[in-house]
């Protein structure tokens, strides 16, 4: 009887070290922490949680004095915190460099763009609508243009692009869809489309989440970009417009005379 005793109890604590075992480790790479393009300047206090599923509340705890350092953690969430389980939507927390970080589970990686959306809406971003982004425009993934391009929406957003002063900082999404020697300054009416240093149409327009407003500003920058291969001529050189009027020229008298063919012979 003793005998099965002690059996049944080494098998009770086997499968319960087991199945410890088998539980991910999250701090061993199941969360991830997200780097939202519109989040690049939303500041926020340092320890700031909030949660997008309720269920998330108890996963973020104080480390123990015998865990390692997560290099993909400790900047997004705090040295000193955790994830202990499996996250289900997405923790929305202040790092330390005292920015908004999304931090998710892998297996949620293909709805990062609904994470960064929801952390925009729970992270209070100090000032976060009062600076122009460039935004990322699937619709000019392929527009290619000249590098000092530029057109207006609005004629008074002409006095907003201006030069950088010796000590202004690098800004890297922004210097390359303005370049480096440009800086937008003040509040923009409307979007602005610019030629990039790599060699792309880039549209830029004040921070929101509006995603009607965002793709409007995307489409409006479709049609001023004088995208390469575009047959409207609409890039505004002398030589498109050149080459418009002269095709005009030789269409519209073949139209002609097959008209007055057509009509002299059937009518």
């Amino acid at each position: 009887m003793m005998a099965v005793l002690k059996i049944s109890i080494l098998i009770f604590i086997y499968s319960s070290l087991k199945f410890l075992y088998l539980v991910p480790n999250v701090m061993a790479g199941d969360a991830v922490c997200l780097n939202c393009e519109s989040f690049r300047k939303c500041s926020v206090p340092v320890g700031f949680l909030s949660y997008a599923d309720f269920e998330d509340e108890h996963r973020v705890i104080d480390k123990r004095a015998s865990d390692p350092a997560d290099e993909e953690l400790d900047d997004c969430l705090s040295p000193k915190k955790k994830i202990s389980g499996i996250i289900k939507g997405a923790i929305c927390s202040g790092g330390t460099d005292g920015l908004c970080r999304p931090i998710i589970s892998k297996s949620n990686l293909a709805h990062d763009d609904t994470s960064c959306r929801g952390c925009w809406v729970k992270c209070p971003c100090n000032a976060k609508y009062d600076r122009a982004v460039c935004l990322n425009c699937k619709a000019l993934k392929d527009c290619k243009v000249p590098a000092d391009f530029v057109a207006f929406a609005e004629s008074a957003d002409e006095s907003k692009l201006v030069d950088k002063a010796a000590n202004d900082p690098a800004d890297g999404k922004m210097d390359v869809c303005l370049g480096p020697k440009k800086k937008i300054s003040g509040t923009l009416t409307n979007v602005i489309c610019s030629g990039g240093t790599d060699g792309y149409c880039h549209a830029i327009a004040m921070a929101t989440n509006n995603m009607r407003t965002l793709n409007l500003h995307c489409a409006m920058c479709q049609e001023m970009c004088p995208c390469s291969g575009r047959r409207n001529g609409s890039n505004g050189s002398k030589e498109s417009k050149g080459s418009v009027l002269r095709e005009a020229a030789i269409f519209v008298p073949i139209c002609l005379v097959h008209f007055t063919y057509w009509y002299n012979t059937f009518l």
